[in-house]
């Protein structure tokens, strides 16, 4: 076992230590999207020397943020149960611009491997995809500032 080192206020990439949570572990934020992640001292310290980020600038999904085509609008009264581990994991219930809902896996959404309903995914193709998914992050980064 090592010795106890100070990380409050060091930085490692993008991650600042903020707290020690005990057992080696840290609480840090990131600079970037202000998420905070749990570290060990070890991959604190790693991330150092490898020149790493740290982040992975994934943020929790929350009521109403937009994935391509689908706006978040509740979280599923239900969780996914994966039949292998048995572990939970939440599903959020999106709708589609076309007006179609869906309940969507979180690691789906966050991860942009769900972004449409998946009916009208057919009707659109790519470049209309890509040209709609521009002018969203226009129209929402237009409304935040």
């Amino acid at each position: 076992m090592g010795t106890y080192t100070d990380l409050t206020g060091k930085q490692s990439g993008v991650l600042i230590a903020k707290k020690y949570l005990g057992n080696s572990q840290w609480d840090c934020e990131c600079m970037v999207c202000g998420n905070h992640i749990t570290i060990s001292s070890y991959w604190f310290n790693k991330n150092i020397k490898l020149n790493r980020d740290g982040c992975k600038h994934v943020k929790a999904v929350q009521i109403g943020d937009i994935y391509g085509l689908l706006t978040v609008i509740e979280q599923d009264r239900e969780d996914y149960i994966k039949p292998k581990s048995g572990k939970h994991e939440r599903r959020w219930i999106c709708q589609c611009i076309c007006g179609r809902k869906k309940s969507i896996l979180e690691s789906n959404l966050k991860s942009l491997k769900s972004t449409s309903c998946g009916l009208c995914n057919n009707r659109i193709s790519i470049p209309e995809k890509s040209i709609l998914f521009f002018l969203f992050s226009i129209i929402i980064n237009f409304s935040i500032s």
